[in-house]
């Protein structure tokens, strides 16, 4: 009984505005509760998706002397796409702690906030010679080429080169060049890839890279190593999702080629990269037979997943569908009905004609 009073009130406060009572309880909490409350405040303020009380978690993220609160309230930020440059920005600024700090990054990357680019840049040359920070430095790396701030291009394939970084830095830095989508960056990129001596992790992302650069070249660089079975399978599937970025019937081939392989991680990642494609009938086509009947459910999944990205909703589609099947059964079997009571009453009145 308490649960269903639970999932009521939250679904009553999807319907109507939050009382006042409870908004000034939240700021009270948020002003005065011990983190745990302060933590719950901004679970309530996301779950009622309650916009007047917004700037409670974006003072969080700022100035919450706690920093698991600073982190909870950066997610909560992330999942209301609330993508304030000033507020992302101060925070980036000011912040002390590392794994805060590696979630604001995280954040300015997913919400694309490329106002942030020097501040990141800044944030990388002053912490890329700290080992202890490495997981942070990738984040911003990354960060930094999800909003194509492209005057890092230069100084990061320096870190690409310098095989003396760990392997996360250089593999982020192999993401964010390609990110920029500048042809320039390939014979690089390429050199990395097809060095054998090379981290295979270094090489993997090296070929995603390759992809995200989105140029043509990339199509003839990385399908050998999609085909070459005894290729690394990880390298494979890296350059499979690269291809995703790759405009133009080739690629959509080869990825349709691809989806079709026993390899059930081949055929997975090639379904994925289709998926990200704008509409297209033949990819439809595809991921509509896939979703049906591929004999591996993890695929099933993901072509479903991907119909729905393209805003097609296969399960509903199919309702329609038999819904219209049964109505023209109905009206099939009341028009035989009707059919079959016409010729009794023809003779009938046959018979009395005779008479």
């Amino acid at each position: 009984m308490k649960k269903f009073l639970f999932i009521f009130l939250i679904n009553y406060s999807f319907l109507f505005p939050v009382d006042e009572k409870v908004r000034e309880y939240w700021k009270k909490t948020m002003e005065y509760g011990v983190s745990g409350q302060r933590t719950g405040v901004i679970k309530s303020i996301e779950e009622n998706k309650s916009q007047e009380d917004y700037y409670l978690i974006e003072k969080a993220l700022v100035s919450d002397i706690n920093p698991d609160v600073r982190g909870y309230a950066a997610y909560s930020l992330i999942n209301l796409k609330i993508a304030k440059p000033d507020v992302w920005i101060n925070a980036l600024q000011n912040e002390k702690d590392t794994e805060v700090l590696r979630k604001i990054a995280y954040g300015i990357s997913e919400l694309k906030i490329s106002n942030a680019g020097p501040v990141l840049y800044n944030q990388l040359t002053n912490r890329i010679e700290n080992q202890k920070e490495t997981l942070l430095v990738a984040t911003i790396i990354r960060a930094i080429g999800e909003i194509g701030y492209k005057p890092s291009s230069q100084y990061l394939a320096n870190i690409l080169s310098n095989i003396t970084y760990p392997n996360e830095i250089r593999s982020a830095a192999a993401i964010a060049i390609g990110s920029f989508n500048d042809e320039a960056n390939i014979p690089l990129l390429q050199q990395i890839l097809e060095n054998p001596g090379e981290a295979k992790e270094v090489r993997m992302y090296a070929a995603y890279g390759i992809g995200r650069t989105g140029s043509q070249k990339a199509f003839d660089i990385l399908s050998p190593y999609i085909e070459n079975e005894k290729e690394d399978l990880n390298i494979r599937l890296w350059s499979i999702s690269g291809l995703s970025f790759v405009k133009g019937e080739k690629s959509i081939q080869k990825l349709i080629d691809f989806s079709k392989v026993d390899n059930v991680r081949i055929r997975l990642e090639a379904i994925k990269s289709l998926g990200k494609y704008e509409k297209n009938d033949r990819i439809i086509e595809i991921l509509k037979y896939k979703a049906d009947f591929d004999p591996e459910f993890a695929v099933k999944k993901e072509a479903k997943k991907a119909l729905q990205n393209m805003g097609i909703d296969l399960d509903k589609e199919k309702s329609t569908q038999d819904k219209k099947q049964e109505q023209t059964a109905t009206s099939t079997t009341s028009s035989t009905n009707t059919t079959q009571k016409i010729p009794e009453k023809t003779t009938s009145t046959n018979k009395n004609q005779s008479k």
